[in-house]
């Protein structure tokens, strides 16, 4: 805490590190940061620089803006304080492709966690069991699922499922505790001596890992 109000004496260092922390391009600015010490969360305000020309995310036509949708990520904790970031994210009217929605270079689309608080959820799946990891972020466990989903759906390349057919032969059919641990760690361990990829490993942890 005490590195945080260090940086609040400083407001371009602390918007500089933020802005930095979550890679923003040269279109999107750290606007405010707001610190509420009473229910413990850091929120960060980002929005778009002004007159900046924004483009349709499919044509790269140059478009004017139709609207705005405020959004909110759950962040990497900051100290001990629980970060959010929120932004109204403009939408734009393409003449060949309609209303398209502005991607966020700290968020995949749709959403509700940045990229890198995503990364940490599955740095620790590999270590840990989902129940342990949503008790420690304070998740549900259909988020931390959803997270891994993302997971797969990231890895999930035809490159990948080439180099991977024994653990594709493994996902064909029902798991049992015969064929796959529930341990992360081991499943890693399996897919590495398999040479296959992460979204093996995701899959078929994801399986044994559902209530019920």
């Amino acid at each position: 805490m005490g590195m945080f109000y260090h940086l609040r004496a400083s407001p371009w260092i602390e918007k500089s590190l933020y802005a930095h922390i979550l890679n923003l391009t040269a279109s999107w600015q750290v606007k405010a940061l707001s610190l509420d010490e009473k229910v413990g969360s850091v929120t960060v305000t980002v929005g778009i620089a002004e007159n900046v020309l924004l483009s349709c995310p499919t044509c790269g036509k140059t478009c004017p803006v139709h609207d705005h949708r405020h959004r909110k990520w759950r962040h990497l904790d900051t100290c001990q304080f629980t970060t959010v970031v929120e932004a109204d994210v403009p939408r734009i009217m393409c003449p060949d492709h309609g209303c398209q929605t502005l991607p966020v270079p700290w968020a995949g689309p749709g959403s509700r966690y940045t990229l890198l608080f995503e990364s940490f959820v599955i740095s620790w799946l590999k270590i840990s069991t989902t129940d342990a990891v949503r008790k420690q972020l304070r998740l549900s466990w259909n988020a931390v699922d959803n997270i891994m989903q993302r997971a797969v759906q990231t890895w999930d390349s035809p490159a990948v499922k080439h180099h991977s057919p024994h653990v594709t032969s493994v996902l064909m059919r029902s798991p049992s505790k015969r064929d796959i641990s529930t341990s992360p760690s081991s499943l890693i361990h399996r897919a590495r001596r398999w040479n296959s990829g992460m979204i093996a490993v995701l899959k078929v942890w994801r399986v044994t890992q559902k209530p019920g």
